[in-house]
């Protein structure tokens, strides 16, 4: 059974160090060894547009005990330029890129 609390976004609410976050998705079948990278690019709504301001990029992992094909990665948005590690809206895009052929 699929547990959906491991898939999709959820973030804590916004402290000193910045905000704590979970992504998960399901990709059965793919599979680092095959030279696959999952990434997840996040970014505050308030600084979508601001071109000063590019979205961060965490690396996800592959998780073996968990169900078929899924990647997750907990992460801190620490503070930095723009609105990072602020309450709000944070918008995110999972990537899919093949690393060797």
């Amino acid at each position: 059974m699929i547990d959906l609390q491991r898939l999709g976004a959820r973030a804590a609410a916004p402290s000193a160090a910045g905000v704590d976050a979970h992504f998960g998705i399901l990709l059965p079948g793919i599979e680092p060894g095959d030279g696959y990278d999952v990434r997840v690019r996040v970014i505050h709504t308030k600084d979508r547009f601001a071109p000063d301001v590019p979205a961060r990029t965490f690396s996800l992992v592959r998780v073996a005990s968990g169900p078929d094909g899924l990647w997750q990665a907990d992460v801190r948005i620490d503070p930095r330029s723009g609105s990072f590690g602020t309450s709000g809206t944070y918008l995110y895009r999972y990537q899919l890129l093949r690393t060797a052929a």
